[in-house]
C-alpha cells in the first residue's frame, strides 16, 4: 500500500491499519485499489471530470496498481503539466494510462472515513447523524488545530479507544471551551 497526504492533515494511524488489514484479508492487495475522499467532477477539460480521490484527505492505492503507473509518469507529466492539483494529475494520469478503477467511489468500506470536511463540523455533523465513522483522515488547514488533533488522537490511541467523532467530539469541545475562556 501507499499513502499519499498532505502536511495539513491528521492521519488515525490506527484505523487506516486496521482499514487496511481488512483489505489485506480479503486480498486486494493484488487488486489495482485507488481510495479516499472520492469526488465527481462533471465539467472541465477531458481528464478533468470524472471521479478522482481528494489529496487533502489523502489517497491510497495499492502497490499493484503504482507499479502499473510508474511506466506512464513521464508521459503523464507532459500531459497534465498544467493541472493545478495533484490530485487531479494523479486520477487524470489513471484514466490516460487506462488504469482507473472502474469503481472508485464506493470502495471504502462504509465504517471508514477519509475526511474533507473541517474536523469540528464534521463531528457535529456525524454526531447529529448519529453514525459511529473510523476516521482514517481529518484534512485541517489551522495549524494549532492540527497540533490539538494530533494530540487528541495520540490520547485515545493509548487508551485503545477507536478514533471516531463521537469520541473526538469531546476533544473538540474541550478545545472550543478553552481557547473561547482564553480569547475573552
Amino acid at each position: 500500500w501507499y499513502f499519499l497526504t498532505e502536511d495539513d492533515t491528521v492521519v488515525v494511524k490506527s484505523n487506516l491499519i486496521q482499514m487496511l488489514q481488512q483489505f489485506s484479508n480479503n486480498n486486494a492487495t493484488s487488486q489495482n485499489v485507488y481510495m479516499g475522499k472520492c469526488v465527481m467532477t462533471k465539467s472541465g477539460p477531458q481528464y478533468q471530470r470524472g471521479a478522482f480521490i481528494m489529496g487533502g484527505p489523502g489517497i491510497l492505492m495499492s502497490g499493484s496498481l503504482l507499479r502499473s503507473l510508474v511506466p506512464h509518469i513521464p508521459k503523464c507529466r507532459q500531459q497534465f503539466l498544467t493541472f493545478r492539483q495533484g490530485d487531479v494529475r494523479i486520477g487524470a494520469c489513471l484514466e490516460f494510462s487506462g488504469l482507473l478503477p472502474d469503481k472508485i467511489c464506493n470502495v471504502l468500506p462504509t465504517k471508514y472515513l477519509f475526511s474533507s470536511l473541517e474536523p469540528w463540523e464534521a463531528a457535529r455533523t456525524a454526531n447529529r447523524r448519529g453514525r459511529k465513522y473510523s476516521i482514517v483522515t481529518m484534512h485541517e488547514k489551522d495549524t494549532q488545530k492540527i497540533t490539538f488533533l494530533n494530540q487528541a488522537v495520540q490520547d485515545l490511541e493509548r487508551q485503545n479507544k477507536t478514533v471516531t467523532y463521537g469520541v473526538l467530539h469531546r476533544y473538540l469541545d474541550q478545545y472550543d471551551r478553552h481557547n473561547n475562556t482564553t480569547s475573552s
